[in-house]
């Protein structure tokens, strides 16, 4: 996304739910969201396998988001 917090570059992710009964929705993520998502899913489910996240990446190419896309 261009221009966000002091005009920097960030790169998000659009999720979507879809709920049956329930209008669509779509949610601007960026990768901190889902490394925090993470930590929180670890603090509460501590027995379960929470699958690791891929490491932060500062210079994220097209070539690199396209490979982390992943289309349901």
């Amino acid at each position: 996304m261009k221009g966000g917090f002091f005009s920097s570059d960030f790169v998000h992710y659009n999720v979507e739910t879809d709920i049956p009964g329930e209008e669509r929705s779509r949610v601007p993520r960026k990768d901190a969201d889902f490394y925090q998502l993470r930590k929180c899913m670890k603090q509460q489910f501590p027995n379960m396998v929470i699958p690791p996240l891929p490491k932060p990446n500062k210079s994220l190419t097209d070539k690199v988001l396209v490979k982390r896309k992943v289309r349901f």
